[in-house]
Parts: structure tokens; sequence; C-alpha cells
């Protein structure tokens, strides 16, 4: 039990600095890697709801519905 948590502390921290990628793509414009990062965190955290938005945002600016 104790494994299973360090592995979900971890992924949570990994999911975060995935986040982080896809918001700095996403400033810079660059909706396709910014979806590509957060995918990747998705795959991680599937609990974190802020990746959901995150990732339908940059979806949206490149009309990928």
């Amino acid at each position: 039990m104790q494994e299973r948590r360090k592995i979900r502390i971890w992924d949570t921290k990994e999911a975060n600095r995935l986040k982080e990628e896809g918001n700095e793509f996403l400033k810079k414009g660059l909706y396709k890697s910014a979806v590509k990062w957060y995918t990747e965190a998705i795959e991680l955290r599937k609990d974190i709801m802020q990746l959901y938005s995150n990732r339908a945002l940059a979806r949206n600016k490149i009309e990928d519905y």
C-alpha cells in the first residue's frame, strides 16, 4: 500500500509538470503540442479535471471537436 501511495504521488507531480508544459505551449499558440502534453498528463491522472478543460480549450482553438 505504501508503494501505491508513492506511485500516486509521483504520478500527480508528473501530471502537474506535463500540465505546465501544456500551459506554456498554449500561451505560445502551439495548440496541437498543448493537446499532446495535456493528453499525456491525463494518462497519468484521470481525476484532475483541469487537464480536461485545458485540453478542450486547446482543441477548440484548432477546431478539433
